[in-house]
This record gives C-alpha cells, structure tokens and sequence, in this order.
C-alpha cells in the first residue's frame, strides 16, 4: 500500500503535470520511487514525462516497467503504443494497442487489430501471446492452448506464455500438462508470487497437499498482503489437518494476485 508521504508526492505531480510543468513534476514522481520503486502509476507517469522531453526510449522502458508491475491498465499500453509508434515501430505498437483494448473489455477492436498482427507477423511471440490471451478472455481453451504453446515454443523464455498455457490445459482438464508449464513458469522468474499461488492451487485441485503446501509458501514469502493467498492458504491447512477434500467445488476462487 502507497504511505501518505508517497500519496502526496503522487497528487503533487499529478497537479503539475497536466499544466506541463514537467521538471517539477518528474522529481516529485522520483521521490515517490524512493518510497516505492515499483508502483507502477509513478513508473507510467514518470515515463510519459521522459517522452514529452524527447527520451522515447527511457518512456518505453518505464511504462513497460509499470506493466510488468500491474499489466491490468488499459492506458499504460494505449500511452505505450503511442510512444512506440513516434519510435516506427508499428508492429510493437499494434500490439500494445490491442492489449489495451482487450483490458478495457472491447473485444471486437482488439480482435481486428489481432487479425491484421497474425496476418502480417505469426511467428512474433507476442503476436502469439496476445492470441492466447484473447482467446482464453473468450474460453475458447483450446485455442488458447494453441496460441500459448506456439508462443513458449518460439520463445521460451517468456514467462507469461507458460503461465498462460497453463491457466488454458487446466481449464480443459490437462492437469499434467498445466503443472509441467507451472514449472517452466516458476523456473524462469522464481520472485514470481503469481506463477508460484497458481501452481499451489494446482496441486491443491490434484490433491497433492504437501506440494500445494510448499507452492502456498513460497507465494505467501513474496507477497504477503495478498488476501486472495491468505484465503487459499487458511483452506488449505483445514485440509492438511483434516483429511484430504474429496470435493474442491468449494476451493476459493482465484480473484487474480
């Protein structure tokens, strides 16, 4: 949670940077770093401030940070697929564009954009990633499945692309499949929480408690203010001192961490 000396110095560079006063600005946003080094609103703002000041390379690598922290915020990834385009590169900024539209819930804009990226560049992981993800927005996982594989074959190091093949093998009941790319997931970015509560939740629903266990652990280390994990979590021990479930249509449901 942002501390109130955090807060202030975001509402102060707020107020100054809509009439464009950016230097002030951009050290009230780097004072709230300090305090936070990853809050993604001062990532964002900070990067679209670098832009303005003609370092559209510096804005990318800030807003791409403030995604990775939070890639919830349909305007991070229209504002980054402004900058991208300013750079010519239309490919990048097509798919930050249709990023942005299917988190803002408008499926059909992202749909079309996708379309033309897959007609023009199939073999770019990103292009793919976004296919998975489109698809499982829709539940159709077996082509979420299909999207998310090729994209980890041409690409496998990234991380998203495993968690996503997993969230659409699992949806389908390919429960081997979805720990296996938890694994890969979990093995590329070991700080990850959110990789780490999903394999929890796996072994959980395989019934594989001690794992589930060691998964809720290592998730919990990481990000201990997650409500959604304490709740998973809670459930779980009720079980290791019970007795197995033999039923886990109650199991909590995930709200995303």
């Amino acid at each position: 949670a942002r501390g109130g000396a955090m807060a202030a110095h975001l509402s102060q560079a707020f107020a100054l940077h809509g009439p464009g006063r950016l230097v002030e600005a951009e050290r009230l946003y780097r004072a709230a770093l300090v305090e936070h080094p990853h809050d993604p609103e001062a990532l964002h703002h900070l990067g679209l401030i670098r832009h303005q000041q003609g370092d559209a390379a510096a804005g990318v690598r800030l807003i791409q940070q403030a995604i990775a922290h939070d890639d919830t915020r349909p305007r991070f990834f229209f504002n980054l697929a402004t900058i991208l385009r300013t750079q010519g590169r239309p490919r990048q900024a097509a798919i930050a564009r249709a990023s942005g539209w299917l988190r803002a819930g408008h499926a059909e804009r992202a749909r079309k954009v996708l379309q033309s990226l897959l007609e023009a560049a199939p073999d770019d992981p990103l292009v793919q990633l976004l296919a998975g993800e489109m698809h499982a927005a829709a539940r159709h996982w077996a082509d979420a499945a299909a999207a998310y594989g090729k994209a980890t074959s041409l690409d496998p190091s990234r991380q998203a692309a495993w968690v996503g093949l997993a969230t659409a093998a699992e949806a389908q009941g390919d429960l081997e499949t979805a720990l296996e790319a938890l694994r890969r997931a979990e093995a590329l970015d070991p700080s990850s929480h959110r990789s780490a509560a999903q394999l929890g939740l796996l072994h959980l629903r395989r019934l594989s408690l001690p794992e589930a266990a060691g998964a809720y652990r290592r998730a919990l280390s990481l990000a201990p203010d997650r409500p959604a994990l304490a709740s998973e979590w809670l459930y779980l021990q009720h079980f290791m001192e019970h007795g197995q479930p033999t039923d886990l249509s109650a199991a909590p449901a995930r709200q995303g961490h």
